[in-house]
């Protein structure tokens, strides 16, 4: 589901037939941290391993569910520090 530009909180709880906030307040209590933000985090690990490999171009790496290209390296550079073109060359991927 992380690749579904439309996955979000409101999906997710719907899907599993509770309250937003119920499903928020408990992944916060089980991960330590907002469902938004492991989300975010996870499609950067998706990209990471798409970027890894050298038959993918670095602008598909925004097909792990960021709606744009822009967005995919605002947020890819908020959660490595770098452009996912800079952390490809860095990582040798």
């Amino acid at each position: 589901m992380l690749a579904d530009p439309e996955l979000s909180v409101e999906r997710l709880a719907a899907s599993v037939g509770c309250a937003t906030d119920t499903l928020s307040r408990q992944f916060n209590r089980e991960r330590g941290m907002t469902l938004t933000a492991w989300i975010a985090r996870e499609r950067v690990a998706l990209a990471k391993e798409l970027l890894a490999d050298a038959r993918y171009n670095v602008a598909e790496g925004w097909a792990c569910g960021l709606s744009a290209a822009s967005y995919f390296i605002r947020v890819f550079r908020t959660h490595t520090g770098k452009t996912p073109r800079a952390w490809r060359v860095a990582t040798g991927g």
